[in-house]
Order: structure tokens, then sequence, then C-alpha cells
């Protein structure tokens, strides 16, 4: 056995206990409507695209077999609205009810210190969750209710938006000491061909 496969074998090893790979959720829709003491910056019509990342292995808060609560979950938030473009270093919230008075809902907010940013999911008849866990993927057909909301304060004032979200899409990020390896892996292999 050589040298270089020793150490991808170790690197590998330490990569599946270091680290979860993270999911990314992708949400897009349509500002239906802008509100607040100052006009937003895009109009109602506007398109928005809101993308956010959570670990496959955040811890569930809540003790309660139908919900979930996996606070501070979310990073890498990325929001843009028309021309409006909000990229929140803050971690937010997932929360997951399954079979609710209402049926199953899906929710995931960020609360900054001066902005706030809702998609809020709720399936009618309550099939969309066979449990309280995270969903690594969500069944966007599913979903009744799509619902999208952001306030943001500018000084002594706001403006809010709301919208309905129209597509989904969701993907795995490969966690950072994964992309090391698989760069490592491609470092070695371009040595060893020379």
């Amino acid at each position: 056995m050589n040298m270089n496969s020793v150490i991808l074998g170790v690197m590998a090893g330490l990569t599946t206990v270091a680290c979860a790979d993270l999911i990314e959720f992708r949400f897009q829709g349509t500002i239906e409507s802008t509100g607040g003491s100052i006009a937003a910056p895009f109009d109602v019509g506007a398109h928005i695209d809101v993308r956010y990342r959570f670990e496959t292995d955040a811890f569930d808060a809540d003790p309660a077999t139908n919900f979930g609560s996996y606070v501070g979950a979310m990073t890498n938030t990325h929001a843009q609205i028309g021309d409006w473009e909000w990229i929140i270093a803050t971690s937010g919230d997932i929360g997951v009810l399954d079979n609710g008075f209402a049926g199953d809902s899906y929710g995931a907010v960020v609360q900054g210190p001066l902005d706030f940013l809702s998609v809020s999911l709720t399936n009618f008849g309550g099939d969309a969750f066979d449990s309280d866990a995270l969903p690594a993927d969500l069944d966007f057909d599913q979903w009744q209710v799509r619902n999208f909301a952001v306030e943001v304060l500018v000084g002594p004032t706001y403006w809010n938006a709301a919208g309905v979200l129209e597509s989904f899409s969701s993907r795995i990020v490969p966690a950072p000491a994964t992309a090391i390896v698989l760069a490592s892996i491609g470092v070695l292999r371009a040595r060893r061909r020379r």
C-alpha cells in the first residue's frame, strides 16, 4: 500500500466523521404586495429568488413528536427580488409540523436586527411529512400554500413585501472537508501521471 492511498483513506474517514453535507433549498416566485412607511425597492410582480443552506444533521430542539424545531439550522441565506439583493450572515430557524391543526407545515425564518425573511408552506391533507424530521428535499406539488415574506427597517421607517412561491429545487452542497478531499485526490492523481 502506498502513502497516497493511506493519506486518502484517512482524509475520507475524517470527512465522514467531521461534518455532514449541506443541503441548499431554492425557491422562486412573484411579489404580490408591498407595504410599509416607505416604498419597497421593487414593484409588485417582481421575481423572487431565495435560497439557503442547512446541515442535514441539525438538532431538533423541540421534544414534541410532531414538531421539529431546528434553531440556527439555516446558513448562507440569499434573497434577490427584482434588482434588490440581500445576503444574510445571521443563522435562521426551520420548523417542521407533521399533522398539525391545518395539516403539515414547513417554515424557514431568518430574523436579523433590522430585517426579517420567511418561507412558509402548508399541506392541508397532512400527507407531506411522515415525521417531524428535517427534510432534505420537498415535493413542492404537495403544498397548497406557498408564501414568502420580507420586512426591512430603514432608520425609523420600514418596508415589507409578500409573495407566492412558484418553484422549488434542492441540491447537495459538499461540506468543506469533502471539497478538500476531492481537491487532494485531483492533485495526487495529477502527480501520479507525471
